[in-house]
């Protein structure tokens, strides 16, 4: 039994450290566009939801938007006014991931790709578009902040969704 138990846990933490190491690699290593680091972040994303515990998911939350910072090159010489963003980034994937996690058993899964992705959609817009008002980072941002999360949230979350239904991973799930 304690094999058991110790096996799985080095099999939950393997997978951690693998999701991890790509949620913070593909956005230093790729720096762009944004449509495709994006969805794969999100697909990270929502991957990590299904097949962890929460407590193992909580640092892939952090860990993109590190990898953009280490990068430097994604938004250039604008990267200094990701950092007024960074919580909210953090809050955007901690809601997409909390909202996924608890919304899937009664919604299914793609209406809680679409919830969670509405969430995270939500809070980095408003986000983006406080600091726009008060003049603190530039309208750009709105761009990047909203309608492009939205694509690549939901487009990560179809992938992870085909990409389960086509292992059976989903076999009794409603879609």
């Amino acid at each position: 039994m304690e094999q058991k138990v110790h096996s799985l846990v080095l099999s939950k933490t393997w997978s951690l450290v693998v999701l991890g190491t790509l949620a913070f690699s593909v956005p230093f290593v790729l720096a762009g566009p944004q449509f495709l680091v994006g969805s794969l972040v999100n697909f990270f994303l929502f991957s990590a939801t299904l097949s962890l515990p929460i407590g193992f998911v909580l640092p892939l939350v952090i860990l993109p938007s590190l990898g953009v910072l280490s990068r430097g090159l994604v938004f250039g010489p604008l990267t200094l006014f990701l950092f007024y963003l960074l919580p909210f980034i953090w809050l955007g994937n901690l809601g997409l991931i909390l909202v996924f996690k608890k919304s899937r058993s009664f919604l299914g899964f793609l209406p809680a790709v679409i919830l969670a992705s509405l969430v995270k959609f939500s809070l980095l817009f408003l986000a983006a578009s406080f600091w726009v008002r008060l003049g603190i980072i530039p309208a750009l941002f709105l761009k990047a902040m909203g309608f492009n999360q939205l694509i690549t949230a939901l487009v990560g979350g179809i992938l992870v969704f085909s990409l389960a239904r086509s292992t059976d991973f989903l076999k009794s799930e409603k879609s």
